[in-house]
C-alpha cells in the first residue's frame, strides 16, 4: 500500500495536516478505533470549519479512509450541509451529511467531471449511528473522454452507494490532489459536534480497511484484492479485503 497521507491525531495537536480553521479540538471524546485522541469539530451555522491534507496520486485509483461519528450533531428536519467531506481543490466530488424531514440522518457521494460541468449525485443513503469507519474509492477513467470514472462509498467495509448508479462520469484530467472534512454553508439549525479520526489516504488497488490498534499498517496484510484487475475497465478493489 502506498499512503500518500495520514492523521492520527495521536500527537495531540492538528500538525499532521496541511491546513485548518475554525473551531476543532484534538480530544480523548472524539478518539475512536481504540486510540486516545481525534478531531471534534464544533458546528455552527455562522462559521466554517476544516481540515486538509494535500498529496500527489499516481495511480487511476484512491482510498481515503476515515472514522467518523455523527450522533452528537444537530441540523433542522430537512437540512443538509454543502459538504462535510469533499476531494479534490476544486472540489471533484465528495459525501454530504444531511437529515430527512422525519429527522433521520443520512449521506449523500457526488462526483463530478473535468471542468465541473456535471455532477452525478447518488441518493439519500441512511446514517448508520455510532463511530464507523468511512472508504471512499475514487476510480479514475481510463481516458481524457472516456466517460468511466466512479465513486463507491463503504461504511465499516459494506458498500453503501455509487455514484453514478451506473456507468461513469469524465474524472481524468482534474484527478483529486487534496482531501477536506468541515463544515461549509451550513444550514441555519446546524450545531453541535462532529468526532473525525484515524484519516488515511493511498492509492493503490487495496482497500485500506479498519485501523488496528497498536498494530502496523492495513488489517490482513498488504496483498491487492481483486487480483489488479478493474471491473469493467483499468483496476479495482476488492470490497472484501482489507
Amino acid at each position: 500500500m502506498t499512503t500518500l497521507f495520514e492523521a492520527t491525531h495521536e500527537v495531540g495537536d492538528l500538525s499532521e495536516w496541511d491546513d485548518s480553521s475554525g473551531t476543532i479540538a484534538v480530544n480523548a471524546s472524539a478518539a475512536m478505533a481504540g486510540t486516545s485522541s481525534g478531531a471534534d469539530f464544533t458546528l455552527s451555522a455562522s462559521s466554517n470549519a476544516h481540515l486538509a491534507a494535500e498529496f500527489t496520486a499516481s495511480s487511476d485509483q484512491l482510498h481515503i479512509r476515515f472514522y467518523v461519528d455523527r450522533d452528537n450533531e444537530i441540523q433542522g428536519n430537512s437540512e443538509e450541509h454543502r459538504c462535510l467531506f469533499k476531494f479534490g481543490a476544486n472540489d471533484q466530488g465528495g459525501l454530504m451529511f444531511g437529515t430527512t424531514s422525519g429527522g433521520s440522518k443520512y449521506g449523500r457521494l457526488f462526483i463530478k467531471n473535468d471542468g465541473r460541468t456535471s455532477t452525478s449525485w447518488g441518493a439519500q443513503t441512511t446514517w448508520d449511528s455510532g463511530a464507523q469507519y468511512i472508504e471512499i474509492v475514487i476510480y479514475k477513467a481510463t481516458g481524457p473522454a472516456a466517460g468511466d470514472a466512479y465513486a463507491e462509498w463503504y461504511s465499516d467495509g459494506v458498500l453503501k452507494e455509487r455514484s453514478p448508479a451506473a456507468g461513469g462520469i469524465d474524472l481524468y484530467d482534474d484527478w483529486p490532489d487534496e482531501f477536506q472534512f468541515g463544515g461549509w454553508y451550513q444550514d441555519t439549525n446546524t450545531s453541535g459536534n462532529i468526532y473525525f479520526d484515524q484519516v488515511k489516504i493511498a492509492d493503490d488497488l487495496s482497500m485500506i480497511g479498519p485501523h488496528i490498534a497498536g498494530g502496523a499498517g492495513r488489517a490482513g496484510g498488504a496483498a491487492r484484492a481483486g487480483g489488479g484487475t478493474r471491473a469493467g475497465g483499468s483496476g479495482r478493489a476488492g470490497s472484501g479485503a482489507r
